[in-house]
């Protein structure tokens, strides 16, 4: 009896863990996004050779 309540126990923390590498790689992406829109917006507005 006491097993089965661990490995709901593990199952819950096996998807939270799930749950937030998603939400970490969704973060990543986004920052990756926003550098590289960051870049090109400095890219334009700087020139290429840099202000």
């Amino acid at each position: 009896m006491m097993n089965g309540g661990q490995q709901q126990m593990d199952d819950v923390t096996h998807q939270q863990e799930v749950n937030l590498q998603r939400r970490k790689d969704v973060l990543e992406r986004s920052v990756e996004h926003l550098e590289q829109s960051f870049k090109s917006e400095a890219d334009r507005i700087g020139g290429v050779s840099g202000i």
